[in-house]
């Protein structure tokens, strides 16, 4: 950076975009000295900045990879329940920056481009984030496509609301595209997990609460499911009669 010329700047009264951009990025990271060698100059830049809103933008542009470490212990350190929407509101903002606005001078637009290279490794960082969700797999079911639609037909309206090709996609190995089923009162936690363990267990014993969980948008299953084992004399939920029919009429024990 060249030296500033104290005695030059007290002679002038403005500033051209050339050296406005120099100052700027000199008086952001000297703002003190600035202050108090070059109090004439740092009037005109604030004059700038007031006429000038482009060049408060760039500025703000221009440090938005400087978040980066804050927003990535930010979704380190939140719940569970506001991570993925913290993570979606980052690409968002990244993708707008890259992919959609076109600022009305050049001044933003060179800004932009910048950082770009920069806001497109946190775009990717980000996205790599939610890659678990968005390619969940279902369970490995040896139903066949009869019983998934007789178990839809007993449980559609009682226990949950959802469509016949979004609860098939349960079985068919491919969530990419799922919707959370919206359940009913009457299908509780309790016999939310009761169903899966009944029913998948033995197929998926490492998976079927992670599966049941993300296909019903609900958390802490097992907490539930050691609940009604420990606390219940017969070591199943309330209602589980009815569960035990539906799965009596379409499951088929696995050998």
């Amino acid at each position: 950076m060249k030296k500033l010329d104290k005695s030059d700047t007290y002679k002038r009264k403005s500033i051209t975009h050339e050296n406005f951009d120099y100052w700027f990025d000199w008086m952001v990271n000297n703002v003190e000295i600035a202050e108090k060698e070059y109090p004439e100059m740092m009037e005109l830049v604030r004059k700038m900045v007031r006429e000038k809103p482009p060049y408060f933008t760039a500025a703000i542009i221009e440090k938005i990879p400087e978040h980066f470490v804050k927003w990535k212990n930010d979704i380190e350190n939140c719940l569970t329940s506001t991570r993925e929407k913290k993570i979606k509101t980052y690409i968002e903002l990244i993708e707008l920056l890259l992919y959609q606005i076109e600022f009305n001078t050049d001044i933003e637009n060179n800004a932009v481009k910048k950082i770009e290279p920069e806001l497109i490794e946190m775009e990717q960082y980000f996205k790599n984030l939610l890659q678990p969700s968005q390619k969940k797999k279902g369970f490995q079911s040896k139903l066949t496509v009869n019983q998934i639609k007789s178990l839809y037909e007993q449980m559609q309206g009682n226990y949950f609301y959802t469509s016949p090709e979004n609860f098939m996609a349960i079985f068919n190995q491919n969530l990419t595209n799922f919707t959370p089923i919206k359940r009913t009162k009457k299908f509780t936690n309790s016999l939310l997990i009761y169903f899966a363990s009944e029913l998948f267990q033995k197929e998926n014993p490492n998976d079927y609460v992670r599966i049941t969980e993300y296909c019903f948008n609900v958390k802490n299953l097992s907490k539930s499911q050691n609940n009604y084992i420990q606390y219940n004399s017969n070591h199943k939920p309330k209602g589980f009669q009815e569960i035990d029919k539906i799965i009596q009429t379409i499951y088929t024990p696995l050998q």
